[in-house]
């Protein structure tokens, strides 16, 4: 298991004076344990919300790419009806009849 892994980490060729360390290294252990796991706990939950958070800000990068798309096709077509309208205006003036209400013959 990790838990007993974390526990016994540099007790087991304690020699010497470092044997008496050892005790105090466990007691440490248990008590700094249950806020090492919150810890953890809440470095996962943070971990899960900047993922969250970074697949909503490639969504709305998707959508800012959309709509400058959107926009240039408008702006094309308000160019194509602008111009549209000044050719419309031009043959008013000079007395031409629209393309579609010409006299045959």
């Amino acid at each position: 298991m990790r838990d007993y892994a974390f526990y016994n980490v540099g007790c087991a060729k304690a020699k010497g004076m470092a044997r008496l360390l050892v005790p105090v290294r466990r007691l440490f252990r248990r008590i700094l344990r249950p806020m090492l796991f919150r810890q953890a706990h809440l470095l996962a939950e943070m971990d899960w919300e900047v993922n969250s958070l970074s697949r909503q800000m490639d969504h709305l990068e998707g959508l800012l790419t959309d709509q400058e798309a959107v926009a240039r096709r408008l702006a094309t077509l308000e160019d194509c009806v602008n111009t549209l309208t000044q050719h419309s205006q031009r043959r008013q003036a000079s007395g031409d009849q629209p393309l579609g209400l010409r006299k045959a013959g």
